[in-house]
């Protein structure tokens, strides 16, 4: 369980108290591993089968924490108060993957391992007072691919709506307090800093960093780095204890980046992250891969680009601010859109072809900025399906026939479901865009590809609560002569139009007065 302060409400804190240690007979019996020879990873079956082991396959040098139920790589998350408490401190829900903080263990419900994974489903316990949670039952993913594991998780909550806005650790770690410095970028700056060390007023330090990762490394600059697709924000703090460091140790070292959003009923939170081991620099290097856009630009048409244009020639601030996300599709009718509702929204846009859920992820942060959104319309979906070979002549290198699938359907669901959770975060009424038609003839992409990833798409919308503006039926209505050309998914003034009136009606729902 990690640490989140919020005003006003008092800081969450993990347990600092001091344990027996577990013996090694009864490590050995409860825990599993996966290794591939680089790294090895390790979960606690009898602790929520959170992971409190990552090391090095040649050392064994545990980098990890897990003194306690609270201190794990593991999911965490915050409600209202509710009238339990921790140590005399008022607390609130707070559904811990690896128990509470009075020893009591949570449930590993299922467990699955072949030679590429480790699955588990764990029945959560409350922090506090040590409840079972069966309306947060958590699941998680543990693969490995040569210096990096990706570990998916997701937690499905089906109680109460908790009306507190509150930051989530996604997810929280905890490593050896012989680890001191928190490494992170700031606006393409590497910062060495120091956390604060917990004081007797339990706040944690909040950090803003770019890049999505984290590391905590020692004085060579060797440790653990975390990546967490679309975060740009975290809480980090050291703790002393009685000085003893490794795995056992009650000191240790502290981060999670967060996320901000209520535990809504039927809520489900699915995202991934990543977690590496090696120099700063190595580690560095290979978040930089996993965030860097995607090689590919992103095609737009010369006579779309008009559309390019990201803010109003004339903002008026008395009028709600609408955000459009997506790809050619969405530029092309922008400026129509943007006409459409001169009077009653100022619309905006990215000044880019958003491409794919890969590109989404990493540029979510920057195309959000710091605007107070009404609402956002959006869309990814035709770059995810397009097959492309580097060899391929085609613009765009799309090639169906000896290409790869830029983001593979389960990939695809995972990324929108990161992006719909930060997009909710705002606040804005969203609506979700789903994908045109692809027609015959399209040299990267198979026909009826989009009806499967409009499904995948329509099962994240629902579990969020997201209203669907239908453009694939409008697309699919269309005749030859809206599309500018055979085999091209691109519309021509016409098309753009009609696609432009079914998103302002779309909009001019949204902004109605709620009843």
């Amino acid at each position: 369980m990690g640490l989140l302060a919020r005003k006003p409400m008092k800081p969450f804190i993990l347990a600092l108290g001091i344990i027996p240690l577990i013996s090694s007979a009864e490590e050995k019996k409860n825990w599993d591993y996966l290794d591939n020879g680089t790294i090895r990873i390790g979960i606690d079956k009898s602790r929520g089968s959170a992971i409190g082991y990552f090391a090095l396959s040649a050392d064994k040098r545990n980098l990890l924490n897990h003194q306690d139920e609270g201190r794990f790589i593991q999911q965490s998350y915050y409600g209202d108060t509710d009238g339990s408490t921790w140590n005399k401190t008022p607390w609130r829900y707070n559904p811990v993957q690896g128990g509470s903080y009075q020893r009591q263990s949570a449930t590993t419900l299922a467990f699955n391992k072949t030679d590429e994974q480790i699955y588990t489903k764990v029945e959560p316990l409350h922090w506090a007072n040590g409840k079972k949670c069966p309306e947060a039952l958590m699941e998680q993913w543990i693969s490995l691919d040569g210096n990096i594991a990706t570990i998916r998780m997701k937690m499905h909550y089906t109680g109460p709506t908790q009306n507190t806005n509150a930051n989530q650790e996604m997810p929280a770690m905890f490593v050896d307090y012989a680890l001191p410095h928190l490494i992170f970028e700031r606006d393409g700056k590497l910062i060495k800093h120091a956390p604060i060390m917990l004081g007797k007023d339990l706040k944690p330090e909040q950090i803003d960093y770019t890049g999505s990762w984290l590391a905590y490394v020692d004085d060579k600059d060797f440790g653990i780095g975390i990546h967490t697709p679309g975060t740009n924000q975290a809480v980090a703090y050291r703790h002393r204890g009685n000085g003893s460091t490794g795995p056992t140790g009650t000191a240790c070292s502290y981060v999670a980046p967060v996320r901000k959003f209520p535990l809504t009923k039927n809520l489900v939170v699915d995202y991934q992250f990543h977690v590496t081991i090696g120099s700063l620099d190595q580690i560095r290097e290979r978040f930089s891969k996993l965030t860097s856009a995607p090689a590919t630009e992103f095609f737009t048409p010369e006579r779309d680009k008009k559309g390019l244009s990201p803010k109003p020639q004339t903002i008026n601030p008395s009028l709600p601010n609408v955000l459009i996300i997506g790809d050619s599709i969405s530029i092309a009718y922008t400026i129509s859109t943007r006409n459409g509702l001169g009077g009653k929204a100022n619309v905006f846009r990215p000044n880019a072809n958003c491409g794919d859920t890969r590109a989404g992820l990493a540029n979510l942060d920057k195309w959000l900025g710091k605007t107070k959104w009404d609402v956002i319309h959006f869309n990814w979906g035709l770059h995810d399906l397009c097959y492309r070979h580097p060899e391929s002549k085609e613009q765009g290198n799309r090639d169906k026939v000896k290409g790869k699938q830029s983001v593979p359907p389960a990939d695809y669901e995972k990324n929108l479901e990161q992006l719909v959770t930060k997009l909710k975060a705002t606040g804005a009424t969203l609506i979700w865009a789903n994908t045109t038609l692809v027609p015959e003839g399209e040299v990267g992409r198979f026909v009826g590809d989009e009806i499967k990833y409009n499904e995948i798409a329509s099962k994240v919308m629902a579990r969020h609560g997201i209203p669907i503006n239908d453009l694939h039926s409008l697309s699919k209505s269309f005749d030859e002569t809206h599309f500018t050309g055979a085999g091209d998914v691109h519309f021509d003034s016409a098309g753009s139009a009609k696609l432009a009136q079914s998103v302002i009606s779309s909009i001019e729902k949204a902004l109605q007065p709620k009843q």
